[in-house]
Order: C-alpha cells, then structure tokens, then sequence
C-alpha cells in the first residue's frame, strides 16, 4: 500500500499529463487540488482516515453542478436519478443543497491512468447534464451569471 504523499506524487502525475500545472491547481490544505475546465470546477482531495490502528487512504473527485432551490419539483430529482443510471464510475449526490458529481474509492490498486479517467469523466458529464439541466428547469437568460451556476 502507497503513503499518502506517494498519492499525493500520483495524482500531480496525472495533473501534469492533463496538461496542468499541479502547483497552481494546489489547495490550501495538503492533499487537494482545484482545476477549472471552460468555467466548470473539479475538486480533487486525497485523505487518510485512521481507525482502530487501521489507516485507510481515499481519492475522490467531486464536480459541482448547481444549487437546489428548495421548490425544486420530483420530475428534476427523477431525470438526476435517469443520469445516475447511465454513469460510469461517478454518481450524482446532494450535500446539503449542491448538486454534484462525485467519484470515491479507496487508494488502493489507485494508478495514473485511472486518476486520469476519473478527472476526465467528472468534466465530460458536468459539461454534458449540466446545460440540460440548466436549459430545463432554470429560467437562464444567455450570457448572464444565474444564481443556481456554482
């Protein structure tokens, strides 16, 4: 099993066959990295978790979407859930009223390419289900900056 800064190592790795500079996309805590593709954030965080002598190391990439409004009607949470169905290795969820796609594992058997993968699936489905969203259930006026874009 890698340490964490091994993982650390392999996902600037990735950052860097991505085309990215990972010092820049560096947050302010240790182990995690933003990166933003045509005005949609990816958020990487690599952590340990220790429990009864046990330490576990997690790799995720979470995408935000948009903000729920409270109103929002169960035709929009049905065709999320439609979305869900067909992803690969991701999954929409809700914390608290952000709506996200988001990918977790453990870092075991974790590689470059899969860091890759994920990175690139997280923008490929934002960029994708979030303009039919958006075009669906917001009323959003062309080039102006609506309250429900993150």
């Amino acid at each position: 099993m890698q340490n964490i800064e091994e993982t650390y190592k392999l996902i600037e790795g990735a950052l860097e066959k991505l085309g990215l500079e990972p010092e820049k996309c560096k947050g302010k805590e240790a182990g995690s990295w933003t990166i933003a593709r045509e005005q949609q954030e990816i958020w990487i965080d690599c952590w340990e978790i220790e429990e009864n002598e046990h330490k576990d190391t997690y790799f995720q990439v979470l995408t935000p979407i948009l903000q729920i409004p409270a109103e929002m009607t169960v035709p929009f949470y049905r065709e999320v859930l439609e979305f869900n169905y067909n992803m690969y290795g991701m999954a929409f969820g809700i914390f608290k009223d952000l709506l996200a796609i988001k990918s977790i594992r453990e870092v075991r058997g974790l590689d470059e390419s899969e860091v890759i993968a994920t990175i690139s699936r997280a923008w490929v489905y934002a960029t994708d289900i979030k303009p039919q969203l958006m075009d669906k259930y917001f009323d959003v006026n062309p080039g102006a900056a609506p309250d429900q874009h993150v």
